[in-house]
């Protein structure tokens, strides 16, 4: 069975009493992650990486920060995972952007983990052979 993960974006406009928050005439673009598929894949729906420090959304998380983050945020690690984001925008096209990009990150890690955990010769994070080169 494939990897996958269901995204689910809206976007719009803040306006006032606007469940968003932000300021009014911001444009908002919230994403959120689920049903990714236990079968194939150890995810857990956190894909939005955090920086504790400020807690700002940092990027749409890589293999490697499924494997070095958890979805909480600890005392003593720099990032942590979230399942949620919304993020503010003065521009449209700024939104647009954001948005597609987080859809190209969002295919990006899924095609990432296929290959790291499903390939025919094995996971990538392995002890490879050791091989001497001389000239």
């Amino acid at each position: 069975m494939a990897t996958s993960v269901k995204l689910t974006q809206t976007r719009g406009v803040v306006t006032a009493g606007s469940p968003a928050g932000g300021t009014d005439g911001q444009y908002f673009v919230t994403s959120l992650c689920s049903d990714a598929s236990v079968e194939t894949a150890n995810f857990d729906n956190s894909f939005f990486l955090f920086k504790l420090d400020g807690l700002s959304y940092e990027h749409v998380c890589t293999v490697g920060d499924l494997e070095a983050y958890t979805e909480t945020a600890p005392g003593s690690d720099a990032y942590y995972r979230l399942t949620t984001i919304t993020l503010f925008f003065d521009e449209v096209d700024e939104a647009w952007d954001a948005a597609n990009l987080i859809k190209f990150r969002m295919q990006s890690l899924v095609d990432d983990w296929e290959n790291y955990v499903n390939n025919p010769d094995g996971p990538f994070a392995v002890v490879d052979e050791e091989t001497t080169y001389t000239s």
